[in-house]
């Protein structure tokens, strides 16, 4: 294995390719601790604990993202790419996070449920969590437990937009129609919006 060059991303960091792919970005500092510089040459067994250490600064770059909030496995992989690691590192450094269970996709659906209910229908939230990288399963599982009901958004829209529920009953045929269609539009079932129609 051997630096095939090292380029400068931003006054502080560089960007190291190994054998004439771009590998990973490190600070100058690490660049120093890590002892590498263009043109240097590993063995086998020097380029396993190279990579070691590199995966270690990934995993730890990857901890990092994770003081600040839960993040699923996608969204880390997404993270620590934008950061300058490439696939392999990244996916060994998860590899890592991984084993002491710090990515915890369970609890990550789980509160993003929370933070979404009344605000968005459960099709729109299905949406989100799928994006985020999360399985059709594990959404189905953590919205079941969740107990989800849309009727909690579809009554806080009509409280925003009307006043109350009274409003909403006693708004002309116009509104309402404009009204229902945006609700659907944004993944309501006509079904669950009927409810307060009556």
């Amino acid at each position: 294995m051997e630096v095939t060059a090292i380029e400068t991303v931003t006054r502080n960091k560089m960007r190291v390719f190994l054998d004439g792919e771009p590998a990973f970005v490190v600070s100058r500092r690490s660049l120093t601790d890590l002892g590498i510089r263009e043109g240097s040459s590993f063995s086998d067994e020097e380029a396993g604990e190279f990579m070691k250490k590199v995966y270690r600064l990934a995993a730890m770059s990857a901890m990092e993202i994770l003081t600040r909030r839960d993040h699923t496995r996608q969204e880390l992989m997404e993270k620590l790419s934008v950061r300058g690691y490439s696939e392999e590192i990244s996916r060994k450094a998860l590899e890592y996070v991984e084993s002491f269970n710090y990515i915890d996709e369970e609890r990550y659906a789980a509160q993003f449920i929370e933070s979404r209910r009344g605000r968005d229908s459960l099709a729109m939230l299905k949406r989100r969590l799928r994006e985020r990288g999360l399985s059709d399963e594990d959404i189905e599982r953590a919205v079941e437990a969740s107990g989800w009901d849309d009727s909690e958004g579809i009554k806080r829209a009509i409280v925003k937009k009307f006043g109350s529920e009274e409003g909403f009953a006693e708004a002309d045929q116009d509104t309402m129609v404009k009204f229902v269609k945006g609700l659907i539009s944004k993944g309501y079932r006509y079904q669950d919006i009927r409810r307060f129609l009556l």
